[in-house]
C-alpha cells in the first residue's frame, strides 16, 4: 500500500506539468530540420524561464480548414500560449494567442510583418525555404516580445536583425520617394520663377 501511494505522488507532478501547454513542434517536412530545431529551442527556452508557452504546428494540411485545425488543438492547450499553424496544401498561416498574452502580443503585427511578407515574395527559393525563413522569423519575434514583457533575455534568439533591416529598408524607400518629390516640385518651382 505505501508502495503505491509513494509511486502516485511521485506521478502526481508528472501528470500536472502534462496538464499545462508545454512547447511542441510539428514539422511534417514542410520546413528545414535545422529551422525545426531552432524553433523547438527558442519554444523551449522560452517556456522554461516565463511558463509561456509556444506550440507550431507546420503541417501539409488540415483536414477541415485551418480555423478548425486550431480550434481543435487549442481546446486542448492551458494558458499561456501561442498557436501558430501552417497549412502548406491550403497555403494559410494563422496564430492563436490565449486572452493573457493578448496584451503582450499583436497576432496582426506578427503575422503581416514578420510572416507573411517572407511567405509572399516571389523568388527562386524553394517553398521550404520561404517556409522556413517566414516561421522561424515569426517565432523568434513571439519568443523576443514575450520574454521582453518579463524582462527576461533569451540566449536562443535570433535578435532583431531582422526587425532592424526592416525598418532600415522602410526608412531607404520611403526618404527616397520624399526626396525625389522634394526635387521635383524644386524643379517646377525653379521653372516658373524662371518664365516670371
Amino acid at each position: 500500500m505505501k508502495t503505491i501511494i509513494r509511486r502516485s505522488l511521485i506521478l502526481l507532478p508528472l501528470l500536472a506539468s502534462l496538464a499545462l501547454a508545454r512547447p511542441d513542434v510539428i514539422n511534417q517536412n514542410i520546413v528545414k530540420k535545422d529551422t525545426a530545431d531552432k524553433i523547438a529551442q527558442l519554444s523551449q527556452e522560452l517556456y522554461s524561464k516565463t511558463g509561456i508557452s509556444i506550440v507550431t504546428h507546420l503541417v501539409e494540411q488540415t483536414n477541415g480548414g485551418i480555423l478548425e485545425y486550431e480550434k481543435n488543438i487549442s481546446s486542448s492547450l492551458k494558458a499561456p500560449y501561442v498557436l501558430v499553424v501552417l497549412s502548406a496544401k491550403e497555403q494559410k498561416v494563422d496564430m492563436i494567442v490565449s486572452d493573457d498574452l493578448k496584451s503582450i502580443l499583436d497576432k496582426n503585427d506578427i503575422l503581416n510583418t514578420y510572416i507573411i511578407p517572407l511567405l509572399a515574395v516571389q523568388d527562386k527559393n524553394s517553398l521550404e525555404a520561404k517556409y522556413s525563413a517566414a516561421m522561424l522569423n515569426g517565432v523568434a519575434e513571439i519568443a523576443d516580445q514575450a520574454a521582453k514583457s518579463k524582462n527576461i533575455e533569451l540566449e536562443s534568439s535570433i535578435g532583431s536583425g531582422s526587425r532592424d533591416f526592416m525598418q532600415g529598408l522602410r526608412v531607404f524607400f520611403y526618404g527616397t520617394i520624399i526626396f525625389a518629390v522634394g526635387f521635383y516640385i524644386y524643379g517646377a518651382f525653379k521653372r516658373r520663377r524662371a518664365k516670371a
